[in-house]
C-alpha cells in the first residue's frame, strides 16, 4: 500500500517512530528531524527501494557488528551500482530507528552530537565521515583522483539532502507520518 506523494506505508511508519523517538528519548534531534527524514527519503526513494521494501532499511545501512546488539539480522543485497554487501535488516520500523541512531553513534561519526542542533552541520558531518558511499549522477570514472571523487559525492549528497529537507514533498510526508501518531 502506498501513501500520498509516493511514500510507502513502511516509510511513513519509520518517520512516525522517528518523531516519537526524538520526542521521548532524544529531544536534541528536534531541529534535525526534517534532514534525517530527507536523508532516509534520498537513500530509499521514500521507502520505494528494494532494500527498504524487503528489509525495512530506509538509510542503506550496511551490516556492522557494532550495532548487532540492536539488529543482528543481515540481508545480502546488490545496490544500484551492482555492488553486493551485507545490509542491516531491522525487525520493524521502530527497530530501524534504534538501529539508525546506534549506527551514527559509532566512532566513525564521532562528533556528530557537537553539530546539533544545526541540521545542515549534522548532515554535512555525517556525509563527510562517509555515510554516503555513492550517489547517482556522480561517477567514479569521471574522477581520476579518489579524494576528488569522494568530495564530489559528499557535496552532492549534502545538497540533495538539504534541498529535499526544504521541499513540499517532505512537508507532506512529515504531515502524513504525524497523523499516524496523533490521537
Amino acid at each position: 500500500m502506498k501513501a500520498d506523494k509516493g511514500a510507502t506505508a513502511g516509510f511513513l511508519k519509520a518517520v512516525a517512530h522517528l518523531m516519537i523517538y526524538i520526542e521521548t528519548d532524544s529531544p536534541q534531534f528536534r531541529k534535525c528531524l526534517r534532514v534525517i527524514v530527507a536523508q532516509w527519503a534520498l537513500e530509499s526513494n521514500f521507502g520505494n527501494s528494494e532494500l527498504a521494501k524487503s528489509f525495512r532499511n530506509f538509510a542503506g545501512l550496511k551490516f556492522r557488528k557494532a550495532v548487532s546488539h540492536v539488529c543482528d539480522r543481515k540481508a545480502d543485497y546488490t545496490d544500484w551500482e551492482k555492488e553486493s554487501d551485507a545490509y542491516l535488516w531491522p525487525e520493524s520500523e521502530q527497530n530501524f530507528v534504534e538501529v539508525y541512531f546506534e549506527f551514527i553513534a559509532r566512532r566513525v561519526y564521532q562528533g556528530f552530537d557537537k553539530k546539533l542542533p544545526s541540521p545542515t552541520k549534522f548532515i554535512k558531518h555525517i556525509a563527510d565521515c562517509g555515510f554516503c558511499g555513492a550517489i547517482s549522477g556522480v561517477s567514479k570514472k569521471d574522477y581520476s583522483d579518489p579524494e576528488k571523487y569522494r568530495k564530489a559525492v559528499h557535496d552532492e549528497y549534502f545538497h540533495r539532502v538539504t534541498d529535499l529537507a526544504l521541499s513540499d514533498k517532505l512537508n507532506n510526508v512529515v504531515l502524513l507520518a504525524s497523523e499516524l501518531i496523533l490521537p
